[in-house]
């Protein structure tokens, strides 16, 4: 996965890959810290790749994945899939870390930012201005989500999909 070593912010992103709640997101653990692997932990570096994520079948009022994307945008397509068999198609670009998400990025926040970058040796080459990106899935209300699928599409960028986090119909946000 991403050289989590190589990341470093002012502001220390917390050992447990824990994210406070706060009004945009709810509570967020990545799994940076823990040396997870596995379907909502992987880094696509090929043109093309896919990754399908079982999450608990439930009705969700909203389901979000989280990424960084390097050396540019990255165009992905998530494919939501229901019990009752049926499908829903989303495409977007993932912004590159290095930038914000303009207003036209729908459906993209920031979960993490403003963290700084070094190399394999230690050497500070930029500073905070990194980012975590999180985006909405926006499942279908009523239906029961069982899989999400994120497909990078062909390009020469490199993505990180740090995992995916949601909240069922009915929950406290």
């Amino acid at each position: 996965l991403f050289p989590y070593t190589t990341l470093f912010r002012s502001n220390s992103l917390p050992d447990s890959g824990l994210i406070a709640a706060d009004e945009r997101h709810p509570e967020v653990k990545l799994h940076y810290a823990d040396g997870a692997s596995g379907p909502q932990v992987c880094r696509i570096a090929a043109k093309t790749v896919n990754c399908t994520i079982p999450v608990p079948a439930g009705h969700y009022k909203q389901m979000q994945a989280f990424f960084i994307s390097a050396n540019g945008a990255t165009p992905i397509a998530v494919t939501l899939r229901y019990a009752d068999s049926s499908l829903e198609l989303r495409t977007t670009l993932a912004p590159d870390f290095y930038f914000l998400p303009k207003p036209a990025d729908i459906g993209w926040f920031v979960l993490v930012n403003d963290f700084g970058k070094v190399d394999a040796k230690g050497q500070k080459t930029e500073t905070d201005h990194h980012y975590i990106h999180g985006y909405d899935l926006n499942p279908a209300s009523g239906k029961i989500l069982q899989q999400v699928e994120i497909s990078k599409e062909t390009s020469g960028s490199v993505l990180n999909l740090f995992g995916l986090t949601g909240t069922l119909e009915g929950a406290a946000h």
